[in-house]
């Protein structure tokens, strides 16, 4: 019987595959990582994009390579991060729209087993166009039986929150930008609610803000920031970063795309909303998949090099 050359030589690959792993997952971020504890009072928030699960359609490959290394990635992050909430903004499912309503359970299942022991944390779903097509397929009916699987929305796809002081809203951009369509109006209800809600805690009144509303330019970014004044605005799907400041001062944070099928480099951003009104943003990457093929395929060589070597002693 063969054996190995060394005693230690199988210990010393799992090693260097363990080390490998723990590279891999840990992700880059703009600025150094975020300290791992916030300070006392401040929300941290982990805002991701772009999934694009497969839930019960997915193939092998998806099921036990993609998937299990993207979990290994979002839980290496969760673990380097520690956030206090998780943000999707829309597109957790590749086809939520072609698919059947179990179909879109197990695409939510999913991403609660990719999300392992940290699916407890709070979570905040948003419907992208993956999830409920797009503007010649958008049915409020669907829109509707998708929400219902997300706590935290509406009919309509919108939702609005409050955690650690900071107050959040979600809203179905979708509806906004098709125009005309069943479903903007229940947004802009949303918008109008929340409007007068944070005019009431700044001290405003709110007069005449209805009037205002439908008075707007069709344009959804001036829409949204006219109505809501919002501290800052997070959107997703231009599948890569950016930090941009409106004219009115508004600061808008596109967040890149967390999958390998729409951008080389996958990532996510890191807010930290602290208790004066100021907000941090972390950019943090994530490995490309071409380093992850070459890592493991250079293992699988030194591996069988070493049994072959085995041979030959």
């Amino acid at each position: 019987m063969a054996a190995w050359p060394n005693p230690y030589l199988p210990l010393l690959l799992i090693a260097a595959l363990l080390a490998f792993e723990d590279w891999l997952s840990t992700p880059s971020c703009s600025g150094g990582s975020p300290a791992l504890h916030p300070a006392s009072g401040d929300l941290r928030a982990m805002l991701v994009a772009d999934l694009m699960l497969l839930g019960s359609d997915a193939t092998y490959a998806d099921r036990f390579f993609r998937y299990h290394l993207m979990s290994k990635l979002i839980t290496k992050s969760i673990q380097t991060t520690n956030p206090d909430i998780i943000i999707v903004l829309g597109d957790i499912s590749a086809k939520g729209s072609e698919q059947s309503e179990s179909k879109w359970v197990a695409v939510l299942e999913q991403f609660e087993g990719i999300l392992g022991q940290y699916s407890s944390l709070p979570i905040h779903i948003v419907l992208g166009d993956k999830d409920v097509g797009g503007c010649l397929s958008l049915d409020g009916k669907l829109v509707h039986r998708m929400a219902n699987h997300l706590p935290g929305l509406d009919s309509s796809g919108c939702g609005a929150f409050e955690i650690s002081n900071t107050s959040f809203l979600s809203l179905n951009a979708i509806a906004l930008l098709c125009g005309d369509n069943a479903l903007r109006f229940g947004v802009e209800k949303v918008m109008e609610m929340e409007s007068h809600r944070f005019q009431r805690k700044s001290g405003d009144d709110g007069t005449r803000l209805y009037d205002r509303l439908h008075t707007l330019p069709a344009n959804s970014t001036q829409y949204i920031l006219q109505a809501l004044k919002p501290r800052i605005i997070f959107s997703a799907h231009a599948h890569s970063f950016s930090d941009y400041t409106h004219a009115d001062g508004t600061r808008e944070v596109t967040v890149p795309a967390m999958t390998w099928k729409k951008s080389g480099v996958p990532g996510f951003v890191i807010a930290t909303f602290g208790q004066k009104g100021t907000v941090s943003v972390n950019c943090c990457s994530l490995a490309q998949e071409w380093y992850t093929m070459t890592g493991y395929s250079a293992f699988l060589f030194l591996t069988a090099l070493a049994v072959r070597w085995s041979h030959w002693m």
